[in-house]
């Protein structure tokens, strides 16, 4: 009975136990990122480019950062997901972001899948 206690309340404070270790709330994470102004994006702004991908282990989660820095302030972000949804994969903004001359993202996979990312920065 008091396992259920135990369940409810790790659910009630968006927590989840995996593997023994608990795992931080992903509500700022999304599969894809479209950040700023990308409609009016131009391929001469682009300032930065990066493909990243990290192939599955069994029973991990697999993460990765991609960084850049540099002298043109960032109006755009992308990064899109070359697998799909189902496979669970989320990519968050960790420092930086729209407006900054930096930035870093991370990519988390769910556990026993891959992830891949095709990343565009643009900025003037």
């Amino acid at each position: 009975m008091n396992s259920v206690y135990i369940f409810v309340a790790i659910a009630f404070c968006g927590l989840q136990l995996a593997h023994g270790e608990i795992v931080e709330n992903t509500a700022d994470r999304s599969f894809e990122l479209h950040a700023g102004n990308c409609s009016k994006a131009v391929a001469s702004d682009i300032v930065f480019q990066d493909h990243l991908r990290l192939f599955a282990i069994p029973f991990v989660h697999r993460s990765g950062l991609s960084s850049w820095y540099g002298n043109e302030k960032i109006y755009c972000i992308l990064a899109l997901s070359a697998r799909d949804e189902s496979e669970g994969s989320t990519v968050s903004i960790k420092d930086g972001g729209l407006g900054q001359y930096r930035v870093t993202l991370e990519m988390v996979s769910e556990v026993n899948h891959g992830l891949e990312y095709n990343i565009v920065v643009y900025g003037k």
